[in-house]
Order: C-alpha cells, then sequence, then structure tokens
C-alpha cells in the first residue's frame, strides 16, 4: 500500500500537468477536480491547498468563475528567498523597498531600523550574497565611501514594481 504522502505527490503533479496542459494554462475550478476519476474529492481539495500554500498554484476569478494557473516561478523563488530572512533582514529589506528607485543610504536604513551599525552591514552584506539588493556609488556624492542601496532587478520585477 502506498503511503499518504507519495499518493497526494501523484496527486499534487497530476494537477500540475493537467493545469499545464489547459490552453491559456488556466482550468476550471469544477474541471480541476474532476480531472482524477477515482480519487476523492477531499484529497483532490487539500492538494490544491499544498499548492497554494507551496506559492505553486495561482486563484484567478474570470466573470465569477473560478480558475486555478500556474504561478510564475520567479515569483515563487522570491517567496521562499523572502520567507527565508530573519526578522532584521526583512526589515531592512523593507526599509530599501520603501525607497524604491531612489534608493537609500545605510546612515538612512540605520536611522530608520534602528539598529547597530555592524549589524545593518553584516545584514546588507548578506542580502547582496543572496542577490536580493545591490550597493552602488552615488554618482553626485562619489567621495562618500558608502553608497546608496537598490534592490536588485530580480527583485524589483518579481514585488511588481516593474512591468
Amino acid at each position: 500500500m502506498a503511503s499518504s504522502t507519495s499518493v497526494m505527490e501523484e496527486i499534487k503533479n497530476n494537477l500540475i500537468e493537467t493545469i499545464r496542459a489547459a490552453p491559456g494554462g488556466k482550468v476550471p475550478a469544477e474541471e480541476l477536480l474532476q480531472c482524477l476519476p477515482g480519487t476523492p474529492e477531499s484529497n483532490i481539495v487539500a492538494a490544491i491547498n499544498i499548492l497554494q500554500e507551496e506559492r505553486r498554484l495561482k486563484v484567478f476569478d474570470a466573470d465569477g468563475q473560478l480558475l486555478f494557473g500556474l504561478e510564475d516561478e520567479s515569483a515563487r523563488r522570491s517567496y521562499m528567498a523572502l520567507s527565508a530572512l530573519t526578522a532584521e533582514e526583512r526589515l531592512i529589506h523593507q526599509t530599501i523597498e520603501a525607497a524604491g528607485a531612489e534608493g537609500v543610504w545605510i546612515k538612512t536604513i540605520q536611522q530608520r531600523t534602528n539598529l547597530a551599525t555592524m549589524n545593518v552591514n553584516n545584514i546588507i552584506q548578506g542580502l547582496e550574497r543572496k542577490g536580493l539588493i545591490k550597493r552602488a556609488r552615488n554618482v553626485r556624492a562619489s567621495f562618500a565611501k558608502c553608497g546608496v542601496i537598490f534592490l536588485t532587478f530580480w527583485s524589483l520585477y518579481t514585488f511588481g514594481c516593474l512591468p
């Protein structure tokens, strides 16, 4: 007898394949519930919920009809990267994100977050290694030791700041 975990994985894989095969990549909820004959509806609903928690499934509303589609892989990676951040890293990332395209100075980050200078510098280096932010020298103040910090293109795109 197969374990419940492997059965759930099989159901999830079948749901993903059904959505991939659908025209437009979107499947009505009713069709998704009927795509696995012989599988209890409660198991299909549980698999859909797991896929949504894993950020692999997206829900759409098309004229009152519920549709399911696959989540963009970059959005999923972005969610996974941000969910793995510590509270201090998330605080600094949010401060940088709030600054937008103008960027923000390290000193401003320190003032807004009320964190020690060494902590801010270490966290910024960690976020930079993870590819979430990028340091850049200010052209107008090139003499400054620390430059302006921006979100990376990947972060801006996945958070919907860029088209």
